[in-house]
Formats: C-alpha cells, sequence, structure tokens
C-alpha cells in the first residue's frame, strides 16, 4: 500500500524451554504517527511466521494519510536567506527534531524521518579562502563525538556538489548508545562559507542508505558566495565559536 516498513528479528531463548521464541517487529510512521506489529512463535515455524506477517502487513493501509498528528512540525525548506543552504527535505516527509530530543542543539537544521532516519546541518564562517579543506573537515568530525570515533574508517569520495567549490562525501558505519548505525556525511566549501550534512540511521534491520541519499540529493549551495547570515540564537553563537575556535587550534 505504498507504506515502506522496517523489520527486525528477535530471538529469546528461556530459561528450561527446549524451543526458542522468535518476533518479527514491523515499525513505520506516517504523518506523525507510528504504528508497530509484532509476531511471535517458535523459531523452528520462522518460514510460515513469516509468511503470515507478510501477509497481514500487505493488508495494512491509513484510512487518511494526510491527517497529521500534530506531535511533530514539517521540515520548513531552508533558504539561502536564512541558513545559507537549500534544501527539498519536506515533500520527503522529514519532519522538524528538536533540540532537547535529538542532543545537537545550536546546529543550523535538525530534521527526522519516522523513528530510525535523521539529518543535521551545520555550518561556519571562513576567515580566508586558503583554509584547506582537509582542516575544514578534520574539525567538522571533532565537533561529533560519533563521527570523530569513526573518520579514521570511513569511505571518502569527492562529491560534485551545486555551488560547492569543493566538496566530499564519506560514508560510515559507528556505535550510538542505542546501537550501530549506519551514515553519510557531506562536506564542503563555499568562498569563505564551510557546511556539513550529516544524515544517519539505524543499522538494526539492514543498511539501507536510500532515505539518506534521497534528502542529501536535495542540498544545494549558493553560487553568489554571500557571507553566513550570523547566529540565530545563543546555542548556534556558542557551536560556531566552539568550531572556529577548534580550526584555529588546528591551523596554529
Amino acid at each position: 500500500n505504498g507504506i515502506s516498513w522496517e523489520t527486525a528479528e528477535v530471538r529469546l531463548s528461556r530459561e528450561g524451554g527446549s524451543a526458542r521464541e522468535l518476533t518479527e517487529m514491523w515499525v513505520t510512521s506516517v504523518a506523525g504517527y507510528s504504528y508497530q506489529w509484532f509476531f511471535s512463535g517458535i523459531e523452528s515455524d520462522r518460514g510460515y511466521l513469516h509468511t503470515a506477517a507478510q501477509k497481514i502487513i500487505g493488508s495494512f493501509s491509513v484510512i487518511d494519510a494526510s491527517h497529521s498528528s500534530g506531535g511533530a512540525t514539517p521540515v520548513t525548506d531552508a533558504t539561502f536567506e536564512t541558513m545559507g543552504f537549500r534544501t527539498k527535505l519536506a515533500p520527503l516527509g522529514w519532519r522538524v527534531w528538536k533540540p532537547e530530543e535529538s542532543g545537537v542543539n545550536g546546529c543550523t537544521l535538525a530534521a527526522v524521518h519516522g523513528s530510525l532516519a535523521f539529518i543535521i546541518a551545520d555550518s561556519a564562517p571562513l576567515w580566508s579562502e586558503t583554509v584547506s579543506f582537509e582542516d575544514i573537515d578534520s574539525v567538522f568530525f571533532a565537533n561529533y563525538e560519533v563521527l570523530k570515533g569513526a573518520r579514521e574508517t570511513a569511505k571518502k569520495e569527492p562529491l560534485a556538489l551545486k555551488g560547492a567549490d569543493e566538496a566530499a562525501k564519506f560514508t560510515l558505519e559507528a556505535t550510538m548508545a542505542d546501537g550501530p548505525i549506519i551514515a553519510r556525511v557531506i562536506i564542503a566549501r563555499s568562498g569563505k562559507n564551510a557546511f556539513l550534512f550529516y544524515a544517519w540511521r539505524s543499522a538494526i534491520g539492514g543498511k539501507d542508505f536510500a532515505a539518506l541519499d534521497a534528502a542529501l540529493d536535495t542540498v544545494e549551495l549558493p553560487t553568489e558566495r554571500a557571507p553566513l547570515p550570523p547566529p540565530q540564537n545563543e546555542a548556534a553563537a556558542k557551536k560556531q565559536s566552539l568550531t572556529l575556535n577548534q580550526l584555529g587550534i588546528v591551523l596554529s
């Protein structure tokens, strides 16, 4: 019915029991509402259980997918004037991720897709166009604990990003407090402006980058090389000052 589901299997051995229990979990989110299905049985009946689950899930539909829960505000796409870059996340179903929920207070943009995919954007003004791209990406990576630990093993490739003088895409795997993740990271420079776009999702149930790539493919930088607007709040100002301080330390 056009609904995308995330799935996972859990196996459980009970003390004194001769058969292992198997549970299939199916999770989705539509218009701010989350839906979960659990199908349980014994592991030896896995094939029957999976077939039955697929049949039930295939019959599931949302009566009115246009009705929003109101619990999460749809993302208002960023514009050059307010954030220094442009995205087209709104048509893809991304919603605002509140700072107190995301733990990334001060970022230019934080958004969530369902319960398993996340994206943040960060930016910083540079005092010179001669700052090397390698120094920029090392500082951005250092600002995020999960990225810092995965930088050495991340796969890096050049990226042709509209409006950027130079850009690269990183693919990585890491571990957060609630489990393993897969991530794409774009770091770009446009004149005296530097940008980070960091999208990740849970790796439980598979390593599907589709939602992350679809979001990052909408990113554009301005061609007019205008200065970044000043930070919009105290948290953003603090985050930007820490980024510039770290860059100064790297260059000293």
